[in-house]
This record gives C-alpha cells, sequence and structure tokens, in this order.
C-alpha cells in the first residue's frame, strides 16, 4: 500500500501530459531513482527503498509513493515535494 497517493486533473493532450512526465523520469537520478516506463501511460521510479508509480489517465495524473520506514518520518516533506513536481508537471504539459 503506498504511503503517499495523490491526483490531479488536466486538460493536456496524452502526447503532451508524456512529454512532461518523460522531463521528470530524466531528472529521477538527481534523487538516486531510476525510472522505467511500463506501457504507454505507467512510470515506474524506483531507488533507496522508495517505490513512485506515476499513472497518466486522460484527465488525471495519479502519483502513488511507497517510502522506507525512516523517510516516513519526513512524510509531509516528501510529499510536499511530490505535489509540487505534479503541478509543475501539468502546467507544462497544458501550456
Amino acid at each position: 500500500m503506498a504511503d503517499i497517493q495523490l491526483s490531479r486533473t488536466h486538460a493536456a493532450s496524452p502526447e503532451r501530459l508524456r512529454e512532461a512526465v518523460g522531463r521528470l523520469a530524466e531528472d529521477a537520478d538527481l534523487y538516486g531513482l531510476f525510472s522505467e516506463w511500463k506501457g504507454e501511460n505507467r512510470l515506474v521510479l524506483s531507488g533507496k527503498g522508495v517505490t513512485a508509480v506515476v499513472e497518466l489517465g486522460a484527465e488525471t495524473l495519479a502519483v502513488a509513493v511507497t517510502l522506507p520506514w525512516l523517510f516516513r518520518l519526513v512524510k509531509g516533506v516528501i510529499e510536499g515535494e511530490v505535489e509540487s513536481r505534479m503541478q509543475a508537471v501539468v502546467a507544462q504539459a497544458e501550456s
């Protein structure tokens, strides 16, 4: 079960959303995470005990993050960062 679950509606085309999320995947290495696309609409980020699944829907972008026990101590900070990144991705895809 995910420790953090967030979703956000969007009005972006599937191509623009995938492109914007793809840029996020390129930045994953900054956090020590590896990224892998699972099909057209699912990006899995993992590393250091963290797993994040990004689901690209027709009208929503959803993220589920599973944290190791130590990271749960700063869950609020991580959740804020994930939410901020989601907002940036959606804004970029919609522009």
